[in-house]
């Protein structure tokens, strides 16, 4: 039975009722010999040693623990501790807590480093570090912002990652706060709503991992994450009371999308157009971005283009001194009416961007992208060295409006409405309670 119906149905134990309990019988003396062998060989049988098959559609296993990537490439971070932790090299065990202080880590000259006062250690490539923690109160500080959990630190030749694995509850509470208001009790719906969405795409991304080494990314990649940095009581309680539910598509784990603002229109497969309404409202009207208006000078975008398309110095310096010309044309939309790809012109060149990449060449003069797809240019004739850009929504616009269902559930609708009016096509089901797998 899919939750989303909302209704719930009671049998008795092993889906049968049971029958009326017996007063007692009478054994007729003319065949009491025969029944009294019957009864020997009952209780013989009884007594024999029986083979006991689990039921098969029922599998218990431990809840699953989640790789997150906090910091890829780097070249310098620091790291302490809050609680005992461990860290197992092929010398010795070593005990790191908050006495040692913080440890400068560093990569150079083919060598990963952890290092301050008290410790010294260095590393070739090609090792995995795992530094435990000895207590599940424990955190690590890793930047200066604090995870539960364990530190993962691999190391090879020109690549080295921090890694965070934790089990995917304790994942959610970095999450959930990071990605849609938790301030207030009237948002209670959403936020359960959203709790949902982000433990799907956590063990679809388990399934489906961002990375060889880690499995989700802990930006907008993936999903926001900042560990222990904020933590709110309505979030905690969403985490709890849902726990172990998810989203389903034909009987496997949903790829659960969401976003911030759809702007009124959801990109969908069901329909040529989907409007994010129930009745005659947009349900995310309340968004700050539900609708802008975006100025760009051409050197702006002239500036974007040199950065995504790997423009050459000495064109970009020819074209800059001999006056800027640049223009705009949208050459394809989807059936939603997102822009799919755009065309930007320089005398002699032509480049055209698709999808997110679109986004980024109208980013502003600070490198932040476009809101969204969902737009129309316009040049003003009295001033052709700017472009108006008129738009709508934050994000992909695919699965779950972020701002949407805090609209809805400021309506007073319950998270599976929510959900399904998000993922029409998907239903939620538990499978696991208090840590355990349930199928």
């Amino acid at each position: 039975m899919s939750v989303l119906d909302g209704k719930q149905s009671s049998t008795s134990i092993l889906g049968i009722k049971s029958s009326s309990l017996g007063r007692g019988f009478f054994i007729n003396p003319a065949k009491q010999l025969h029944h009294v062998l019957f009864l020997v060989i009952i209780l013989l049988w009884s007594c024999a040693r029986q083979v006991h098959k689990p039921p098969s559609t029922i599998e218990s296993q431990s809840e699953p623990e989640i790789r997150v990537c906090l910091d890829e490439n780097f070249s310098k971070a620091t790291l302490s501790f809050d609680g005992e932790y461990t860290l197992r090299s092929e010398e010795a065990i070593y005990y790191l807590n908050e006495s040692i202080g913080a440890l400068r880590i560093s990569v150079q000259n083919d060598r990963l480093t952890l290092s301050n006062a008290v410790r010294f250690f260095r590393f070739s490539p090609n090792v995995l570090l795992r530094i435990q923690g000895n207590d599940p109160s424990a955190s690590f500080i890793w930047n200066g912002t604090a995870y539960s959990g364990n530190l993962e630190i691999q190391y090879k030749s020109n690549y080295v990652c921090a890694i965070n694995v934790l089990p995917v509850e304790s994942y959610l509470r970095g999450v959930v706060p990071f990605e849609i208001p938790t301030g207030q009790e009237e948002y209670r719906e959403a936020v359960y709503a959203q709790t949902i969405a982000a433990r799907t795409y956590s063990l679809y991304r388990m399934e489906h991992p961002s990375g060889q080494s880690y499995d989700v990314y802990s930006d907008v990649r993936d999903q926001v994450y900042n560990g222990m940095k904020r933590t709110t009581d309505l979030a905690d309680e969403a985490i709890e009371k849902t726990v172990g539910i998810v989203l389903q598509n034909k009987g496997k784990l949903a790829f659960a999308q969401y976003h911030s603002t759809c702007g009124g229109v959801l990109q969908d497969t069901l329909a040529s157009v989907r409007r994010d309404l129930i009745q005659s409202e947009f349900n995310c009207a309340l968004s700050p971005l539900f609708r802008w208006v975006e100025i760009r000078s051409g050197e702006t975008i002239f500036s974007n283009l040199v950065r995504e398309f790997k423009i050459e110095n000495a064109v970009k310096d020819k074209l800059l001194n001999s006056g800027l010309q640049l223009g705009l044309a949208i050459q394809d939309r989807n059936s939603d009416g997102r822009v799919a790809s755009l065309d930007a012109g320089i005398p002699g060149r032509k480049f055209t961007a698709e999808g997110y990449r679109i986004r980024k060449v109208l980013a502003d003069e600070n490198g932040h992208p476009l809101p969204s797809n969902l737009f129309f240019i316009l040049k003003p004739p009295e001033d052709p060295d700017k472009f108006y850009i008129i738009g709508a929504g934050y994000g992909h616009g695919r699965g779950m409006c972020q701002w949407g269902a805090l609209g809805m559930s400021l309506e007073g609708y319950s998270y599976q409405r929510i959900l399904n009016f998000y993922y029409p096509l998907f239903s939620l089901k538990t499978i696991y309670s208090n840590q355990r797998w349930l199928f």
